[in-house]
C-alpha cells in the first residue's frame, strides 16, 4: 500500500534520481530478493535446530519480499526499470495474468466441489494424490480460461468503449518536456 501510495503521489512529479542511486537500489532490491527467497535453505538440514533464528525469518521474509516487489514496481512505474519494465511490459504476459487473476478467484469454489463430492473414502497414494492434483489444476485451467474469455475480455471491451482509451500515464521523460513547455507557456502567457 506505501508503494501504491508513491505512486499516486508522484503520478504528475518529475522524480530526479541519480544513475548511481537507482543502481545501488536494484543492486540491494535484488539482493534482498534473492536473500528473502532462498534464506531458507539451510533449514532443510538435517540437524538444523536454531529457534531464534527460525523465529527471526519467519518474521522478516515476507515483508522483506514485499518490500523488493515494492521497489521493483515502484521503479517500472517511474521509468526506472529498464530491462526488467520491458520484459514485464511485454504483451505476451496479458493472457496467463488474466489467467491466473481467475485462477486464484475460481480455485477455493472449484475445490469445494471436488473436497465435498466423493461419496466413499479415498486412501492416499503417491500416483493417486498426482491424478487429484493435476486434475484439479486442469479443471481450474479450463474455468479460467472460460472465464477469461467470456467475461473478463468482453468486460473489458465494453470498460475501454465507455471510457476511451482510459488513463494514459505519460513516460518520464514525456513528463519533464510537458512541465518544460507548460512553464514556457505561463512565461510566454505573462510576456504578452
Amino acid at each position: 500500500m506505501c508503494f501504491g501510495y508513491l505512486i499516486h503521489y508522484w503520478r504528475e512529479k518529475n522524480i530526479r534520481l541519480s544513475r548511481i542511486l537507482i543502481y545501488v537500489l536494484w543492486v540491494v532490491d535484488l539482493a534482498l530478493l534473492w536473500l528473502t527467497f532462498y534464506s531458507t535453505e539451510f533449514m532443510k538440514k538435517p540437524g538444523y535446530d536454531n529457534q531464534a533464528l527460525d523465529n527471526f525469518l519467519n518474521s522478516f521474509r515476507r515483508p522483506l519480499w514485499a518490500l523488493g516487489l515494492g521497489w521493483l514496481i515502484l521503479a517500472c512505474a517511474e521509468g526506472f526499470g529498464g530491462p526488467i519494465n520491458w520484459f514485464l511490459s511485454l504483451k505476451l504476459w496479458k493472457l496467463p495474468a488474466r489467467i491466473s487473476y481467475a485462477m486464484y478467484l475460481l480455485h477455493v469454489p472449484i475445490l469445494d466441489v471436488v473436497v465435498g463430492a466423493p461419496t466413499q473414502a479415498i486412501y492416499f497414494s503417491m500416483m493417486n494424490g498426482l491424478y487429484l492434483c493435476f486434475s484439479q489444476y486442469v479443471i481450474y485451467f479450463i474455468a479460467s480460461f472460460i472465464i477469461t474469455v467470456m467475461v473478463d475480455f468482453p468486460c473489458s471491451n465494453i470498460i475501454k468503449i465507455v471510457l476511451g482509451d482510459g488513463f494514459k500515464k505519460s513516460k518520464p521523460e514525456q513528463r519533464s518536456n510537458e512541465k518544460v513547455s507548460d512553464n514556457q507557456q505561463v512565461i510566454n502567457e505573462k510576456q504578452s
